[in-house]
């Protein structure tokens, strides 16, 4: 008996698939004894609350009332990990693991409540009198520590699940303080959004699928008007960002990456993979990666049953893109950290502050049907992919990949303890700092060091390629080589040249600086993967680098060099290997330091891109292509854009606004046209498409989207209705009204020759 509304909607095959697999592996999971959901990783047993409560919850939905003895019973259980001590820092805060003494994981309270809130909304009713006080008591202690932490917006999942919480607590509780707050963060949030012109968390495999989740509940289940609306607009907005970076050809999402999992890395089944299942159906996107033994469930409980809101005018990206497709966005504009100081403090700010004030971070994609390469501006996080390649190989393998890191003594995938998860099984983390440029097919990706506390025995760029064995041919410039004959040594700008199936791929190391007796570069075959290695400090004595303790200390001068260079191309574009091979062998590399300065310039066919940073400052300074300064804009693409210029145009559509940040979308092929103004301000608006010109004298928050129909087809979302909406088109037009069909209440206008929706305060 599934209770719950899109889990009985026959078109929701591909959801009510994942609902099921997510349960049958909650049933295999749970724990009798404990009363808990289990989880096996390499370093014990475990209960994870959140899991548990996200069961209890899905057995009502799957079940009805008949799944209540045993729902309430693990609600009971789980509810015993909520710390209760009124003098406890964490007051109403939640263990993560039953197996923890107390509350480890700050963001444990968050994702309880996720749980519980929409349990209480949709079957509060239904559950045992006791319990249900038991449970809003929880609710009133959870959102107290939720508001204490006030989570900094820059931390967007988290922040998303603080606004959804905390308006959902609000509706529960009947508190209209927490309405309140509600509404102050998600404006908050949507306000630095749009100062950042994008988020810090950008394009996760992983945490895109929260966002996406954490807006399209708060869509759907907010009384507010004004807030659903919000949600849905910045919904899509991040829909925008996942559609234009999925690959299809291989099924993957493209980078860069803000956080990722070593699955997500590796081409294996991961959150946003599933999310997109639902909506494609298409089984390559359920393969699991061979290289992580972790997080790839096939089923997702949240994922089946999440009322998300694709737009329409985005359906068709996701499967079809122009053959070269390249994608410049903003994530965190530069210097926005600086002005918001005055609000948060150093400490709040911490480390991802240090990491892109005064600089930001953008990201570079580019795809074509065999492969999609992106490369982020610079490195701010651990899990971060700052450079990797996707691309299509001959069957059964999944998908070819290619990525980088910085790595500090030797670690190697199983080297790290993920807290959260208490698994060595999840990442290979990045431990360097990085500068990377990219134009199309290449790439320059420069590193340098963190500061280094502990003794360190080796300092090294690595670059890995995996299925070494099944890799076409290996050249190292005019020389093919067998895997058996390596390790080999190589010599700075050397190319070690790379034929997989269709796709060639070319690696040039650049100059690292020698930290101590040597610093060898090494082309070698390792756990199945092709792994260039560029050593600063090869294996030497295990040593504290004063130099490098901090990056501002007695002892310290400027940063070290370390990267490569990257080039990809395909047989459409080259005819064959030896072709490709020949024109990277033309192309020069030049690699310079002018005092604190390193600036290197890659010259390749008729592309030359440049990237210059300053070693002391570990600063960004510059990035040229083709001889123009690069100024990363907000969003350019050729079926999306965003500008705060006042004129958005992309395809065939063309939008005049006041100086808001406002994005376009043009799918001229499909008919389907978009454009939004995120920001509460209102502003003359004009709008043209193909099938419609929208005309408003003050539209604030909301979008406006065209579809070519029968009848031209005009769908808005928006706060408020603040002047008549003038609409010129073929025909009497289809109007939607934030749902409702207004088409009624349109008069044509002969005088000015366009169709009117009056205004409404």
């Amino acid at each position: 008996m599934l209770t719950h509304p899109l889990l009985e909607d026959p078109a929701n095959a591909t959801g009510k698939r994942l609902f099921a697999e997510g349960m049958a592996a909650w049933h295999a999971r749970f724990d009798e004894q404990a009363g808990l959901i289990e989880q096996r990783t390499d370093t014990g047993l475990f209960h994870p609350i959140r899991e548990s409560f996200g069961y209890a919850y899905a057995l009502v939905q799957a079940e009805g009332e008949a799944a209540l003895p045993k729902a309430e019973r693990i609600i009971r259980r789980a509810l015993q990990a909520q710390e209760r001590n009124p003098a406890h820092i964490h007051y109403g805060g939640f263990k993560w693991m039953d197996e923890d003494r107390s509350v480890t994981d700050l963001n444990a309270v968050q994702f309880a409540l996720e749980q519980i809130l929409p349990l209480l909304l949709d079957y509060g009713e239904w559950i045992s009198p006791d319990l249900r006080a038991h449970l809003l008591d929880a609710v009133r202690l959870g959102v107290a520590e939720i508001a204490r932490l006030n989570v900094a917006v820059w931390y967007t999942n988290i922040t998303l699940l603080d606004i959804l919480n905390t308006v959902l607590a609000g509706q529960v509780l009947g508190d209209e303080g927490l309405l309140k707050r509600g509404r102050q963060r998600i404006d908050e949030w949507i306000a630095f959004t749009n100062r950042a012109g994008g988020i810090p968390e950008y394009n996760s495999p992983t945490y895109a699928a929260v966002d996406l989740a954490a807006l399209a509940e708060l869509a759907h289940r907010a009384i507010d008007p004004v807030i659903r609306v919000k949600a849905q607009v910045m919904e899509e907005r991040l829909w925008i960002q996942t559609a234009l970076h999925y690959h299809h050809p291989t099924a993957q999402l493209a980078g860069p990456h803000s956080r990722a999992y070593h699955n997500d890395v590796t081409g294996g089944i991961c959150m946003i993979k599933r999310v997109l299942f639902r909506i494609l159906g298409d089984e390559r996107l359920l393969r699991r990666s061979t290289y992580a033994p972790q997080r790839q469930d096939e089923g997702s409980v949240v994922a089946g049953r999440c009322p998300y809101h694709l737009p329409r005018y985005l359906e068709r990206l996701l499967r079809e893109k122009p053959e070269r497709f390249s994608i410049a966005e903003m994530a965190v504009a530069s210097g926005v950290f600086r002005r918001i100081t005055a609000d948060e403090t150093p400490e709040r700010l911490g480390a991802a502050e240090a990491a892109i004030t005064g600089t930001g971070i953008d990201m570079m994609t580019f795809m074509t049907p065999t492969y999609a390469l992106g490369t982020a501006s610079v490195g701010h996080h651990p899990q971060n992919d700052r450079l990797i390649l996707y691309y299509r190989v001959p069957e059964p393998r999944l998908v070819g990949v290619l990525f980088s890191r910085y790595i500090v003594n030797e670690k190697v995938f199983g080297s790290y303890y993920h807290a959260t998860d208490r698994s060595r099984g999840n990442n290979l983390n990045d431990e360097g700092k990085f500068w990377g440029v990219q134009h199309h097919g290449k790439s320059i990706a420069l590193y340098a060091l963190e500061p280094q506390h502990e003794p360190v025995h080796s300092l090294k760029t690595e670059v890995y390629v995996l299925d070494a064995a099944s890799l076409s041919e290996v050249w190292v410039n005019d020389t093919p080589i067998a895997l058996r004959s390596t390790p080999r040594r190589l010599y700075p700008h050397d190319a070690v040249l790379i034929a997989d199936g269709d796709v060639y791929i070319a690696l040039r190391p650049l100059e690292p600086s020698n930290l101590g007796d040597e610093a060898p570069i090494l082309l070698s075959e390792r756990n199945g993967e092709l792994v260039l290695s560029i050593y600063n400090y090869y294996q030497g004595e295990a040593k504290s680098f004063w130099e490098y303790a901090s990056l501002s200390g007695p002892f310290y001068r400027q940063n070290i060099r370390a990267g490569f260079v990257v080039e990809v191309g395909d047989r459409v574009e080259y005819g064959d290997f030896a072709t490709f091979r020949r024109h990277i062998l033309r192309s020069a590399i030049d690699d310079r330091l002018d005092g604190v300065v390193r600036t290197v310039r890659y010259a390749s066919g008729a592309d030359l891109i440049e990237l210059s940073v300053d070693l002391r400052a570990n600063r960004l300074l510059e990035r040229r292509i083709n001889g123009r300064v690069y100024q990363p804009p907000l969003l350019a693409s050729p079926v999306a854009v965003q500008s705060a210029e006042g004129q958005v145009a992309v395809g065939s559509a063309h939008l005049t606004c006041g100086t808001v940040p406002a994005w376009v979308v043009a799918d001229d092929d499909g008919g389907r046209w978009a454009a939004a103004n995120p920001t509460d301000d209102e502003t003359h608006w004009r709008f043209v498409t193909p099938e419609a010109t929208i005309e408003s004298a003050a539209f604030g928050f909301g979008r406006v989207a065209v579809y070519c129909e029968d009848r031209p087809l005009i769908d808005v979302i928006a706060v408020r209705r603040a002047a008549p909406l003038h609409i010129e088109c073929r025909a009497a037009p289809r109007v939607l009204w934030n749902g409702d069909d207004v088409s009624g209440e349109c008069i044509f206008d002969t005088s000015i020759g366009a169709y009117v929706l009056p205004a409404r305060f």
